[in-house]
Parts: structure tokens; C-alpha cells; sequence
């Protein structure tokens, strides 16, 4: 690999930049650039109205690819940053990539079919976004982390936002209960209420099995079934698509429906999960993704 330079563009949250620290890729330096971190600099910048926060962080990342003419841009699917490749000729090689289903964000599939236009690549975990509209696919992945044992204070969690999901989780919690099993439960509304990436991830380590409910219209895996099985947990979905993944087995994961018994619970719940290679979860990391991406913009 020649020496490039690789900037990820977004408003990364903290369980994604984590999820980057450490790829290499070759003598590359990868750098993550969030416009809002630049912008938070300025002394005065909480008081800008938004409008004009928007138009600083198109002109300033504007600057950073004419400065970096050679460098490649991965931009993360915020519609502000959408809309800059969509309004913007660049010169420089870039590529957006989803970490949201098309069908999950009001609007991005025009955003989408518009970039297609453009012939700039996008890539996505959805299998069935990415036949649908013409897109590259990639494994979901997650931040890598060593495994460590850890006391498990809960049965079952679920930490998330709402996202229409509630009526779902309550009918879940119900049966769970039902069994007389605990549940950590954490169905986020405001976004005051958002925890950081490591107090999820306590509550995940604390758990025996972990919930998770995809929204309507996701096909796409989240980034539960992997960090289930990297920290050894045994996982509750209601998205068939998990029997694609490399490590699925039925004794670490149980796909559910709105009529799960209790019965069908308890006897899941039965017996340790199963180890994953660590050779199967190391597919699943930024590393590799990051690597396609680099591979491909060099044919």
C-alpha cells in the first residue's frame, strides 16, 4: 500500500470512534475529522444559531478535501454531510457509509439514488438496501474488545432508543417476567437520557443475554449480535436475518416474534453460551471494513 492519507468525516458517537481507534492500513494515516469537535473550538460556538453552524461545517470540511486532494474520504450518512457530496464536485476520492437502513431515515433513499448519480460509492450492512439500490455491502462491525469475565447481575438488558419499538419490548418484558427472570430495561426517549458507549457496555457485560429489537423496515444487523457473541452472551432477536451470520448457533441465539412463550424462554435459557472464534468476530471489525474501502479506492 502507497502512503495516503484517510480521513473519516462525521458526527461519529463515541462506540464508533472507539470502533476506529487502532486500524491501520498499510503507512496510511487515518485520521477521524468530526465538524461538530472542530467547531466546539470557537469560544463563542454554543450560541450560533444552527443555520450557521451547518454552513461552517460544509465550508470547513470543503477545506479539508481541497488541502487533501490525494486523501480518501469516508463520510458518515449525516444528511448535513449527504448533501455536501451531493452539492459539492470533489475531486478527491469519496465514499459515504451507511450506519443506518435506507428505510430507517426519512428522505436518504433520494439522498441515495441522487450520490448514485454521482457514481460515489456507498456501503452498506443491509443486504437488502444493497440490492435494491446498487451498493456495496460490508459486515456491521463493532469495537474489538479482549474478553473478560465479568459478574452478571442481570438475566436480560436492553438499552436503546424507542424508535416504535416499545410496544414490542413491553409484550417481551412480560413473558421474561412471567419466568421470573431480571431485566435491565433502558428504552432511551430524550436524548438527555443517552449513555455513553462504556456505561452500555457495563450493562451488556452485566447481563446474561442481551434484547435486541430491530426497528421497522431493518433488515441490516446491529451491532448487538456481535458484541453478544464477542463478550460471550447469549442474544434474543426478532431479525431472521442473524442465520447469515458466520458464528450463528441456535444454543447462543433465539429468533423471537410477538408470540414468544415463556416456555421457549426458559428453555433457551438453559446452558452456557458457546465460545466464538475470535477468527470469525475479527470480520466484524473497523479494520476490515476500513480495508475493502481502501482497496477499492485504489482500483
Amino acid at each position: 500500500m502507497n502512503e495516503r492519507k484517510v480521513f473519516l468525516v462525521g458526527f461519529w458517537p463515541d462506540y464508533e470512534e472507539r470502533a476506529f481507534e487502532g486500524v491501520v492500513l498499510g503507512k496510511c494515516t487515518v485520521s477521524i475529522y468530526n465538524p461538530k469537535k472542530e467547531l466546539s473550538k470557537k469560544t463563542l460556538e454554543r450560541y450560533y444559531p444552527k443555520p450557521l453552524k451547518n454552513f461552517i461545517y460544509k465550508k470547513n470540511i470543503k477545506k479539508l478535501v481541497e488541502k487533501n486532494a490525494s486523501a480518501i474520504f469516508i463520510f458518515q450518512d449525516s444528511k448535513i454531510l449527504i448533501n455536501y457530496l451531493i452539492d459539492e464536485e470533489v475531486n478527491s476520492y469519496v465514499c459515504l457509509l451507511l450506519r443506518n437502513s435506507i428505510g430507517s431515515k426519512a428522505g436518504l433513499d433520494k439522498s441515495v439514488i441522487a450520490l448514485n448519480r454521482k457514481k460515489i460509492p456507498i456501503y452498506s450492512f443491509d443486504k437488502i438496501d444493497c440490492k435494491r439500490f446498487n451498493l456495496i455491502y460490508y459486515n456491521q462491525f463493532v469495537c474489538m474488545s479482549k474478553y473478560e469475565p465479568s459478574v452478571e447481575r442481570y438475566d436480560f438488558s436492553f438499552v436503546g432508543r424507542d424508535k416504535g419499538r416499545r410496544n414490542f419490548i413491553d409484550k417481551l418484558r412480560e413473558a421474561i417476567l412471567g419466568q421470573g427472570y431480571s431485566m435491565k430495561l433502558l428504552l432511551v426517549t430524550d436524548k438527555k437520557d443517552i449513555i455513553s458507549y462504556s456505561e452500555y457496555l457495563k450493562i451488556l457485560k452485566e447481563s446474561k443475554c442481551i434484547i435486541d429489537v430491530v426497528q421497522k423496515n431493518q433488515q441490516g444487523i446491529t451491532l448487538r449480535p456481535i458484541e453478544a457473541a464477542m463478550y460471550r452472551k447469549k442474544l434474543l432477536t426478532n431479525n431472521p436475518n442473524v442465520k447469515s451470520l458466520s458464528f450463528f448457533c441456535e444454543s447462543n441465539i433465539l429468533i423471537i416474534d410477538e408470540n414468544i412463550t415463556q416456555e421457549k424462554i426458559n428453555e433457551f435459557m438453559r446452558g452456557e453460551p458457546q465460545e466464538v472464534p475470535s477468527e470469525l468476530l475479527q470480520e466484524f471489525s473497523a479494520q476490515k471494513t476500513l480495508e475493502r474501502i481502501y482497496i477499492n479506492s485504489s482500483t
